[in-house]
């Protein structure tokens, strides 16, 4: 068994005679404001406001100098175009499906190619893909536009839809964050409209890759990974132990068809220690499949996977490689995986005696661990901005300060492949919010149909990494509407109705159909399995005996520890401060030096 750095090296069998589909990219861009008073170069993935900074059309500095978060708010209240050119030569159209994929469009977006709409976006975190072989010519002038709508615009026009029916609030960030409005009425980072911690900078762009693809058969796009040990682990951490694991893997597919069966073989090789061939009778339904596949790896193989401070982190190369039955055509996805179990535990601490609440303490590999860790808001408030350097400089700081547990708020974004790829790597624990934070939200349908399939695509994209601790569908929307943040108490029932829909009916139950093997938490902080068993929303959801709990206390002194609660589990802390006069000396001049100056 060969190793070097923890990462098991990977066999990928690929015959030189299968001919890969085809895949297009462009590297050359023009953004385009509504009015075509701003043209400049366009980077891809990037955003707006990174390419009015290079092109000095935002004269004023740093987006985070002084009051720039003001004069620059224009950026979001216009209309932009990014466009380009893409080749349509013969061999691409010569494909059985010819598509646009975008990974990420951030975020309300029209997609054309040569002049005719082939698509339309309202989501920043979902993958998108767009047929466009019957629009394309075979010539190097096709032209692609993704025309994006100003999310300050969209978001207050989805207000205004729903308020006609009832308000669903909060309405506005409070006054002293000098944001923008509505940020609960589009599927957009909710941050970037401003928050008690950041400035309002509600990005537009083709934020993540894409690619124009032809292909024949079956496009490998994600991977589900879970693994079982054949018989119970011990309750000490057992280093030497190297269990028998039982693997799921779940491969989904773009199909080049809309409906009907493909035909093929699929090999899945985890590191060097085992191989498998499958041949394979995809049923295609609405262009996509899902394969599924069962095996057993043998006792002695394995090393397990630990958290940060209780062992090491061995990483075993993990590929799918798709042939299909002519052999003519391949398509493979790698991944990492690490062999663990995890479970959040919710067993009443006193059997006799249910008054004293319930645990809720995280087993991994059947330990019991204590958790250490910190909240991860975005790194930027331009997602463009964060470079894969500086998410490891950060995560390797987290895990040199000895934390095993990050939680993704959810007010920001879903993070990229990389920011877990590393929390894989450094044994830091993951809990995951999906992207709801300190608001009511709507549940109209078509709201609805754009949530479910983000949390499809995010689940799915993320499912196999070790990491990944729980799922957690909201940062304190259950706190907030049973203690009453936005006025919702003339309406309570109405608002836990849509509160229930959104969470339970409809987030959770994608959740669990999609990754049985983690918990769920329907709302942070929670009782848990208690605010369940109160209707989802708890009388009191910061209950110590229960669940986890946010804690904040601006007016003692947090160093004595005298204010802290002693909880179940403390999922956030927050503490207020001054930041180094290092950092606030490149946002402010001298003028700004005084606590009582207009900026502070």
């Amino acid at each position: 068994m060969l190793q070097g750095g923890w990462v098991y090296t990977v066999v990928v069998w690929v015959s030189l005679w299968c001919v890969l589909a085809t895949q297009v990219t462009s590297q050359s861009w023009t953004l385009t404001n509504d009015n075509a008073s701003v043209t400049v170069s366009g980077t891809v993935p990037g955003g707006v406001y990174s390419d009015l900074l290079l092109a000095d059309v935002l004269t004023g500095g740093d987006l985070y100098y002084r009051y720039n978060d003001l004069d620059y708010r224009w950026v979001a209240e216009e209309n932009w175009t990014y466009s380009t050119l893409v080749q349509g030569d013969a061999a691409l159209l010569g494909h059985e499906r010819v598509a646009l994929i975008f990974e990420g469009l951030d975020t309300v977006a029209r997609v054309l190619v040569n002049d005719e709409l082939v698509g339309t976006s309202d989501n920043m975190f979902v993958r998108y893909v767009y047929d466009v072989k019957q629009l394309l010519k075979e010539s190097e002038d096709n032209t692609l536009q993704v025309e994006f709508e100003s999310p300050v615009e969209y978001a207050a026009r989805q207000y205004e839809a729903q308020a006609a029916d009832y308000v669903v609030p909060p309405k506005c960030v409070d006054d002293a964050y000098k944001g923008v409005c509505h940020a609960n009425h589009i599927r957009k980072m909710q941050a970037s409209f401003s928050w008690d911690w950041g400035p309002a900078f509600p990005n537009l762009g083709i934020w993540k890759d894409w690619h124009l693809t032809g292909w024949n058969t079956l496009l490998v796009s994600d991977v589900f990974f879970s693994a079982v040990p054949a018989s119970p682990l011990p309750t000490v951490p057992d280093h030497d132990l190297r269990p028998s694991w039982i693997i799921t893997v779940k491969v989904w597919c773009d199909a080049a068809i809309q409906s009907g069966n493909v035909f093929g073989n699929v090999v899945i090789t985890v590191g060097n220690i085992y191989t498998s061939e499958h041949p394979v009778s995809a049923t295609v339904e609405h262009y996509e499949t899902q394969l599924t596949f069962t095996f057993t790896i043998d006792e002695g193989e394995i090393e397990m996977w630990w958290p940060n401070g209780y062992g090491s982190q061995p990483l075993y190369n993990m590929t799918i490689l798709w042939t299909d039955t002519n052999q003519s055509e391949t398509s493979s996805k790698s991944i990492r995986v690490g062999f663990r179990t995890v479970e959040l535990n919710q067993d009443f601490v006193d059997s006799s005696d249910e008054t004293k609440g319930r645990h809720f303490r995280v087993l991994v590999n059947n330990v019991t661990m204590f958790m250490k860790g910190s909240n991860w808001i975005p790194a930027h408030v331009l997602p463009e901005s964060v470079t894969v350097d500086y998410t490891r400089y950060l995560l390797q700081a987290a895990a040199d300060t000895h934390q095993n547990c990050i939680r993704v708020w959810g007010g920001g974004i879903y993070e990229s492949d990389a920011f877990y790829e590393i929390a894989d790597e450094l044994g830091i624990l993951i809990w995951e919010d999906f992207m709801f934070a300190c608001s009511m939200y709507p549940v109209k349908q078509d709201f609805l149909d754009s949530v479910k399939t983000e949390v499809t695509s995010q689940v799915r994209r993320l499912q196999h990494h070790a990491s990944i601790l729980l799922w957690a569908s909201n940062n304190e929307n259950e706190a907030a509407l049973r203690g009453n943040w936005y006025g919702t108490s003339s309406n309570f029932e109405q608002y836990k109705t849509d509160y229930v829909v959104l969470y339970v009916d409809t987030i959770r139950s994608i959740v669990e159909d999609l990754d049985s093997s983690r918990s769920f938490a329907v709302s942070s902080p929670s009782n848990g399995i208690e605010s369940e068993e109160e209707g989802y929303i708890a009388q009191n959801p910061y209950s110590n005996l229960y669940g986890d709990v946010h804690f904040y206390d601006y007016l003692s002194d947090a160093w004595t520890g005298k204010s802290t609660p002693r909880t179940r589990f403390a999922s956030e802390y927050g503490f207020q401060s001054w930041p180094s006069f290092k950092t606030l000396k490149e946002a402010t001049t001298e003028e700004d030096w005084s606590s009582w100056s207009p900026i502070m």
